[in-house]
């Protein structure tokens, strides 16, 4: 573990120390390029200008001083070609007229027109000399930037000094070529520096790096991993290691992850023991849900059972009174008589809708589909209705098929809730049933008292869907409908009635293509 982190520090260490050297060789260099080509700008102007001094006086000294084609071509031309070419570093000089007509030329530099054209531009619109640096390697002439530390080529300073008559006019240019050897020397010398400062900086900074290792963490990092052998030697007890090394930063460290350990160790086992306290807690309490459950819907069963059987008895008491071979009733027994059958009638659409409730509380109730006229369903419903005397509607177009798909115990126990509901409500119901292209759309609305907007959101909730009873007759209709995948809106207006809305299914087939 120790050599691993040793050799790791100490690779981060150097690569973070060449990216910094390289990052100000690079900068450094390039400042130093920079500088170096402007020295070597210096002494070619020097140099140049030295040159041009003796052209200028050979000129000025000459008899033909205004004409300078005449001066040039005398005798004594050939004395200022020798002067200059006894000057250093001097290896090419031409004398041009301002059309571009060589007077005098000699050396080797290349030169094109371009150049001239430019230098005769500069010299005419800022009256002082125009200097270039020119690069030549591998017989490739072009202009130089800068002079870098890997240039291997030969570095020449071109200048153009204009040549002006008595009047001030321009009479010619005197092109001068200077070899400049020191540039890419001097750069050289910079660079072979830099690469022995940076050797120097890099043994010494591994020597460093290596004894820093080895005394400021290898001992620790061996101090620690005995820490951690003693560690991994813990019984689930939790007894403490036998010794420590010697203190500092690592094995302190150490000490304060024996302890941390120690107590994980102790807070693992009580987690453990409450873990599995909860668990036989969690099963106690299900076992008992379930019981109390079973014991709900033998209690709703017994209690469902035991209403059903006396008014059932009631009912059909009712019916024996009111057949006319009993005897003949007066209009006040009659009319008690009408009032017992209504109540009934009540208490058994009460049991009914708690014993649909307690199969979707308990258990999801099967689906017995089937098909059947959707129409003679609600007029059933409607005859069954009739006991509470209240005006009642069905609206159904003549000639359409009305035959659904569906439970049809369970689309009465529809039908049987929203017109039960509506007629305690209202004074007159009415029911729509129309055929669509998949499905028969069911309206039915009423003239009463309305419900509250802030009532709507909860209409369909169990204990809370009505102002009499329970409150399971919509709740029973939502889940009904939706077992048979259809959904109910409601539309309702305080004091103008309330309007519910669903589909069925059709059973017709659609036809085949």
């Amino acid at each position: 573990m120790g050599l691993r982190l040793k050799s790791q520090l100490v690779v981060l260490c150097l690569t973070l120390m060449l990216v910094t050297l390289g990052a100000l060789t690079y900068f450094h260099l390039t400042i130093s390029s920079q500088d170096n080509l402007m020295r070597s700008d210096r002494d070619g102007r020097r140099v140049a200008l030295q040159a041009f001094q003796q052209v200028q006086l050979f000129v000025q000294a000459s008899s033909d001083a205004n004409d300078l084609v005449a001066c040039l071509s005398g005798p004594k031309a050939s004395t200022l070609a020798e002067s200059l070419g006894k000057t250093p570093d001097l290896i090419q000089f031409d004398v041009f007229l301002p059309s571009g007509s060589s007077l005098m030329s000699s050396g080797s530099a290349a030169i094109d027109d371009l150049s001239f054209q430019q230098a005769l531009f500069w010299v005419q619109s800022h009256h002082e000399s125009y200097n270039e640096i020119w690069g030549y390697e591998n017989g490739k002439v072009e202009p130089l930037v800068t002079v870098g530390p890997f240039y291997r080529g030969q570095v020449v300073h071109h200048s153009y000094h204009a040549l002006y008559n008595n009047s001030g006019a321009l009479e010619g240019l005197v092109h001068l070529a200077v070899k400049l050897p020191k540039a890419p020397r001097r750069i050289n010398f910079i660079l072979i520096g830099y690469l022995t400062i940076a050797a120097i900086f890099l043994v010494s900074s591994v020597l460093a790096i290596y004894l820093w290792a080895e005394f400021a963490l290898n001992r620790p990092l061996r101090g620690l991993n005995n820490s951690l052998q003693q560690l991994h030697n813990l019984d689930p007890a939790g007894s403490k290691p036998d010794s420590l090394p010697q203190p500092n930063e690592l094995s302190e460290a150490a000490r304060a992850l024996n302890h941390v350990t120690l107590d994980l160790v102790k807070y693992q086992q009580e987690l453990q023991q409450k873990t599995v306290h909860l668990e036989r807690l969690n099963e106690d309490l299900e076992q008992k849900v379930a019981d109390k459950t079973l014991q709900i819907r033998e209690f709703f069963s017994l209690v469902t059972h035991d209403l059903r059987v006396p008014l059932a008895a009631v009912a059909g008491y009712a019916d024996l009174i009111e057949n006319p071979r009993s005897g003949q009733l007066s209009e006040k027994q009659t009319r008690y008589l009408h009032s017992i059958q209504v109540a009934n009638r009540d208490a058994q659409e009460l049991v009914r809708n708690m014993l649909e409730a307690m199969k979707y509380e308990f258990s999801q109730p099967a689906m017995q589909p089937e098909e059947f006229d959707v129409s003679e369903l609600v007029g059933e419903i409607a005859e069954q209705l009739k006991v509470m005397e209240k005006p009642m509607e069905v609206v159904v177009d003549p000639g359409q098929n009305l035959s659904i798909l569906g439970d049809r115990v369970r689309i009465g126990r529809v039908f049987s809730n929203l017109l039960s509901n509506a007629l305690h409500h209202a004074g007159h119901v009415k029911v729509e049933l129309s055929a669509e292209a998949r499905s028969v759309a069911v309206v039915v609305s009423d003239q009463g008292p309305g419900i509250a907007a802030e009532d709507l959101p909860r209409l369909f909730e169990k204990f809370k869907g009505s102002s009499s009873g329970l409150g399971l007759g919509l709740y029973i209709v939502h889940r009904i409908l939706k077992d048979h995948g259809q959904d109910i809106q409601v539309d309702s207006t305080p004091g103008q009635g309330t309007r519910f809305s669903f589909h069925l299914a059709r059973a017709e087939k659609e036809p085949s293509s």
